[in-house]
């Protein structure tokens, strides 16, 4: 099975983002966009049984656009997996699904 130049190509690209975003920040892994960290609450609050729910305690929002992404950092965050691995689970995740589509 040959691998497709596609994939390859998003596997370079992923670890040229990886290596310039740890080289802006010092060897802190960080993302560009605030969503990524909105999406982390709303699964870490998915993972304690508060679906929807942005902080403890609080109502059910819409701020969850993507229900099955949150659901599967929800898995993570059930696992144990926060802060920085959640950062390099997210990104591990979306190379691979953008590499398959």
């Amino acid at each position: 099975m040959s691998f497709p130049r596609s994939a390859a190509l998003v596997f370079l690209i992923g670890i040229a983002f990886l290596a310039s975003m740890l080289v802006a920040t010092g060897g802190r892994p960080s993302l560009p966009l605030d969503d990524s960290f909105i999406y982390f609450q709303y699964a870490r609050q998915a993972a304690a049984g508060e679906f929807f729910s942005y902080h403890p305690g609080d109502a059910a929002t819409t701020g969850s656009t993507s229900v099955p992404w949150m659901l599967i950092l929800a898995l993570g965050a059930l696992l144990g997996m926060n802060g920085k691995a959640m950062i390099f689970v997210a990104m591990g995740l979306a190379g691979v699904f953008l590499a398959v589509a």
